[in-house]
């Protein structure tokens, strides 16, 4: 008797845990869905961006002034600080995806 009691109360913890895991997970893909959307907005942005400095380049060749070359740097700074912040959110989610991955197995 002593041992079944035993037996349901590692059980029950074990349930505990496997509740908590589970909570984490969702936690993890909740996070990871967000962090896709980031990516998403991010993307969108260099993709104007990037058009905006090709328009930017275009114009430069017809016409070369210091006005349109401080514009064409702070373009390329934007473009530059997005795709850090792209390469971040790709990283924190690929740590996320593996978290998830291993809370799932």
């Amino acid at each position: 008797k002593a041992a079944a009691e035993a037996g349901r109360h590692k059980g029950e913890r074990l349930q505990a845990e496997l509740c908590k895991a589970r909570d984490v997970a969702g936690a993890l893909q909740k996070e990871s869905v967000l962090k896709e959307v980031e990516i998403s907005r991010l993307m969108e942005k260099v993709r104007a961006l990037t058009v905006k400095f090709e328009e930017l380049q275009q114009v430069q060749q017809v016409q070369r002034t210091p006005a349109s070359g401080q514009h064409h740097q702070k373009v390329r700074q934007s473009l530059q600080t997005i795709v850090q912040k792209l390469v971040v959110a790709e990283e924190a989610t690929e740590t996320s995806l593996t978290c998830n991955a291993c809370l799932n197995v």
